[in-house]
């Protein structure tokens, strides 16, 4: 039984390194009286390699970096998010501490934009 539990925790952890995606795979999904705020995991980038920008409906979130990062994050993220009334114009962004904000309204529908990230 005690192999079996030290097996276990091996296993736990080879399952979290193989499985890189999962550092990214948090996103927090809140409704506030405006809209919506979404908060996403973003750990290791900086500003200037994530790219945010709506198509119709689709919020879209892409980040790359060339810079080497720990084995257990990846380089490249891509996200896509439907909302349905999507308001473009009310988009704002920001990224501290590798949580990146996302706050928008959904009272209208406008056109493709890209955000710039604080």
């Amino acid at each position: 039984m005690y192999t079996s539990t030290i097996f276990n925790a091996m296993d736990n952890l080879f399952e979290f390194a193989n499985h890189s995606s999962k550092a990214y795979s948090n996103t927090d999904i809140k409704q506030t009286e405006e809209g919506y705020l979404l908060e996403v995991l973003l750990p290791g980038f900086i500003k200037s390699e994530v790219t945010i920008r709506t198509e119709g409906t689709d919020l879209i979130l892409e980040a790359s970096t060339k810079r080497e990062l720990p084995h257990f994050l990846n380089n490249k993220v891509s996200k896509r998010y439907q909302v349905e009334f999507l308001d473009s114009s009310t988009i704002e962004a920001k990224l501290e501490f590798g949580v990146l904000s996302i706050r928008f309204s959904t009272e209208k529908r406008k056109n493709s934009r890209n955000v710039t990230v604080q």
